[in-house]
């Protein structure tokens, strides 16, 4: 029994694993997600339009809630969610335009706010990109850009009130 229930928790485990991996490389797409227990109770599914990545090239996704310091009312600060993508390719990547990535946030998202993420570490990088609020979840569609071989993607997004409210 116990060999079973341990049997039982290892596939779970390897279950749970392969949901924050995604090896995917059909049609060029590289897909992702995260789980909200993984995420501070985020949810992300994104896609990315590969041109030229490697064959079995890994996404992995790490995402969290910002610290007081990040998001307001702090000074300065409008981060609501801030996250990172490895690829895992020892080669530069090109990624099309057109890939997405949406998240799902715990608490409710003002609907007068405008929404924008913002991704370092990509040639060049990919800064201010509109997000498009359904629900309590922003959509992103990205620009064409380049992932440099061995190199972590550090994304945030932003939101901001519009001009009227400030």
């Amino acid at each position: 029994m116990e060999r079973h229930v341990a049997q039982r928790s290892l596939v779970a485990s390897v279950a749970f694993a392969l949901a924050l991996v995604a090896i995917a490389h059909a049609g060029g797409a590289l897909t992702f997600s995260a789980a909200p227990e993984t995420t501070g109770r985020y949810a992300v599914t994104g896609s990315l339009t590969a041109l030229d990545a490697p064959p079995g090239t890994a996404v992995s996704f790490y995402g969290r809630a910002p610290t007081k310091t990040e998001m307001a009312p702090s000074p300065g600060a409008d981060g609501l969610f801030f996250f990172h993508l490895d690829l895992g390719a020892n080669a530069p990547v090109r990624v099309g335009s057109g890939s997405t990535m949406d998240v799902t946030f715990p608490s409710k998202l003002d609907p007068s706010y405008r929404y924008s993420m913002t991704l370092a570490r990509t040639v060049p990088n990919v800064v201010d990109v509109p997000g498009t609020l359904r629900g309590n979840t922003l959509h992103f569609t990205l620009p064409a850009f380049v992932v440099p071989a061995k190199t972590r993607i550090i994304g945030e997004i932003d939101g901001d009130p519009t001009s009227s409210d400030r």
